[in-house]
């Protein structure tokens, strides 16, 4: 797909979106053509561990998946699938303090589902307490160990091992 065709798909999606006639239905399927294009593009051997190394952080077709990704947010908003993936780009692309937000985002949403027992899966409690071990993580990360430490009594043993070193070294990086 060449990027002639991405500019148009993404001026189509914007197109259904400011219409605001109802169709958010077209809209989200658009965005969703449009972000499943851009992954081919960014990611051709699909996610690994590692693809950050491969794709520059500020090219310009992983700020549009971004954005699709939290348009589908927005027009999903009890979904926590956008805010999941999102999260894990952030995270890949050391934007540590905006992953931390999608990450709490979907942990409060894996939690809804999982409390009225509306879930696909039936493990999203198991989904939230990842979520927020990934927000810790961020958090710590991005420099706020504060808020990372807020959320360590809420992490299984294993997570709260691995983030509490981070959230120390953070901690004692901190100069007033």
């Amino acid at each position: 797909m060449k990027s002639h065709d991405i500019h148009q798909e993404w001026q189509d999606a914007l197109a259904q979106l400011d219409r605001g006639d109802g169709s958010s239905e077209e809209a989200f399927r658009a965005l969703n053509e449009l972000g499943a294009h851009l992954r081919e593009l960014l990611f051709p051997d699909g996610p690994s561990a590692d693809y950050a190394g491969d794709v520059d952080p500020a090219d310009p077709r992983l700020q549009l998946l971004l954005d699709a990704l939290a348009a589908q947010a927005v027009l999903e908003p009890g979904d926590p699938a956008y805010p999941w993936e999102r999260g894990g780009l952030l995270s890949e692309f050391g934007r540590h303090l905006e992953a931390a937000e999608d990450y709490l985002a979907a942990a409060r949403l894996f939690d809804r589902e999982a409390e009225a027992a509306t879930g696909l899966t039936g493990d999203e409690d198991d989904w939230a307490k990842s979520a927020r071990y990934h927000a810790a993580k961020n958090l710590a990360l991005g420099g706020h160990p504060t808020a990372a430490a807020a959320l360590l009594p809420q992490l299984d043993p294993e997570d709260r091992a691995e983030v509490e070193p981070i959230v120390g070294a953070k901690a004692s990086e901190t100069i007033l």
